[in-house]
């Protein structure tokens, strides 16, 4: 139950964060009930839950994305990345999951990249979100262990988010 859960929990700018195990080996313990039964106690307990996954696909993500909506797919603007995605999407549509379920989110977006996003949505039709380029305030924030929409609000890197957010 959730009582047992908040134990876990980490509080870092006003968040609350359930941390995957620090041992290989404790990881093996969590099996797939177990993660059914704490994504629903925290979804009782929150309005929102952020789940970030490894990048590969496995039962444990496939059942956290049965439970999930929506869905960010962060890539980058590059090559190998959209390849990737488009593999991913293709095997989505096979799992029979939605369009609307998927959004994705690019990644260390520049202006040049304008053309890049067309080809992007051909490939992969979902709703595309971009977060700017900014190696100054990305690696200020890297620096002081902080996100930087803390240590530089409303920068250029946040101008294109606001309706991401608002979903």
């Amino acid at each position: 139950n959730y009582e047992r859960i908040k134990h876990f929990l980490q509080r870092k700018f006003e968040i609350d964060i359930l941390m995957c195990p620090e041992l290989p080996q404790e990881a093996e313990m969590i099996t797939r009930t177990i993660l059914n039964q704490v994504v629903r106690e925290m979804s009782k307990n929150y309005d929102f839950l952020i789940l970030d996954v490894q990048s590969h696909l496995d039962d444990p993500v496939l059942l956290l994305w049965d439970t999930s909506d929506p869905i960010v797919l962060v890539t980058t603007p590059e090559l190998g990345s959209i390849t990737r995605l488009n593999s991913l999407y293709k095997i989505l549509k096979r799992l029979n999951y939605s369009d609307s379920k998927f959004v994705c989110l690019l990644n260390r977006y520049q202006d040049a990249n304008v053309q890049f996003i067309g080809e992007v949505k051909k490939l992969v039709p979902m709703h595309t979100y971009t977060v700017a380029e900014n190696p100054e305030v990305a690696q200020k924030a890297h620096l002081a262990g902080v996100p930087w929409a803390v240590s530089s609000p409303g920068c250029s890197m946040d101008v294109n988010l606001k309706p991401l957010i608002d979903l």
